[in-house]
């Protein structure tokens, strides 16, 4: 990950520079800035408030679109909008804009082709790694959206990927949140990782106010293994001092994810390691939440979907033993974009 942030690696900002060099005076430089931020510009040729013979002068440097993400197709239902998006290689990546009844509009990127994680109850880990998305495709997908829809208020870093094993995420976190750029509070912006000790250091470091969600799923070691290749590198023990340590910087909650897969860990056992985990954070213990999910239906996996009714009994019984548990709201399941269903037409690996 880059401690110095080189603002020129981002393509946009190549763009400004270019304006600079051309002699081109600084009103041009905010107008181009205003329209891709906050307009709704594409392409440079819908730039037409420069004149035709420089709109030419950056197709010619640039390309006729500046960030590297196509739109191949849009699946919707009535909350959830999944865009299958191509890169100029022809990877592809899935990202989900959701629209919540309070009218609060959030997107849910991705950052990397795949993942290396190889969870066995995640469509995107059953494609295998290809590779990390640079930074102009992590940005790509929130400038497309918001310029094509009513906006983002919210982002989540939940989409394809484990973000915190790419390097081009915390270069991404900041263009996300300069107020020249996307301008988000970092409090709007929500990052999962399945425990990469390293990131969550680095995000106590570098974001502390960006909402951190550890992706828990299985409260015993040995079963986490089973289904999380990943566990074997990452003890939960070590995870959650690195939580803990997280917590106290911050003051922040942390949210626990767990995928509700019932006959497998709601079992009384999974409730006591649960309750065990928690109870041992001590006074940090109120700063814990668990966000209950019901498991999805995923195509070639032999595993049921889980009832809503199961997820919400297991919230009442964490809740009896002062547990603060959430069952969350689904997005995207019809279209295959719920939480773990994402895998941008490849086959599993």
């Amino acid at each position: 990950m880059s401690e110095i942030f080189n603002m020129q690696s981002v393509s946009f900002e190549k763009v400004s520079q270019f304006l600079k060099e051309r002699h081109e005076p600084d009103f041009r430089v905010k107008q181009w800035q205003q329209a891709f931020f906050k307009g709704k510009c594409l392409k440079f040729e819908d730039l037409t408030i420069f004149s035709e013979k420089l709109r030419a002068d950056l197709i010619e440097n640039f390309g006729e679109r500046l960030h590297p993400v196509e739109c191949a197709t849009v699946e919707s239902d009535e909350q959830a909008c999944k865009y299958l998006l191509k890169m100029d290689d022809g990877a592809r990546v899935e990202c989900v804009y959701m629209k919540f009844h309070e009218g609060i509009k959030s997107l849910c990127i991705s950052t990397q082709v795949g993942c290396p994680c190889a969870c066995a109850f995640c469509a995107t880990g059953g494609i295998g790694f290809k590779r990390n998305l640079t930074l102009d495709e992590i940005l790509g997908q929130a400038l497309y959206v918001a310029k094509t829809t009513e906006g983002i208020d919210r982002i989540t870093v939940m989409g394809m990927g484990e973000a915190l094993l790419n390097p081009n995420i915390f270069d991404a976190l900041r263009c996300l949140t300069a107020p020249n750029m996307f301008g988000l509070s970092p409090q709007r912006i929500s990052m999962s990782t399945v425990g990469n000790i390293e990131g969550i250091h680095a995000m106590t470091q570098k974001f502390p106010q960006v909402t951190l969600t550890f992706s828990l799923h299985f409260p015993e070691q040995s079963l986490r293994e089973q289904w999380m290749p990943t566990a074997k590198k990452y003890a939960l023990k070590d995870i959650f001092e690195a939580l803990d340590e997280h917590v106290r910087v911050t003051k922040k909650k942390v949210y626990l994810a767990y995928m509700v897969i019932d006959g497998i860990n709601n079992r009384p056992q999974d409730i006591a390691h649960l309750r065990q985990w928690i109870q041992e954070r001590g006074d940090l213990a109120y700063l814990y939440h668990i966000n209950l999910i019901p498991f999805h239906p995923i195509p070639n996996l032999n595993l049921a979907e889980t009832p809503r009714a199961t997820a919400i009994q297991l919230q009442k019984e964490l809740e009896r033993y002062g547990i603060e548990a959430t069952v969350r709201q689904s997005f995207g399941k019809s279209i295959q974009g719920a939480c773990g269903q994402l895998a941008a037409g490849y086959k599993k690996a």
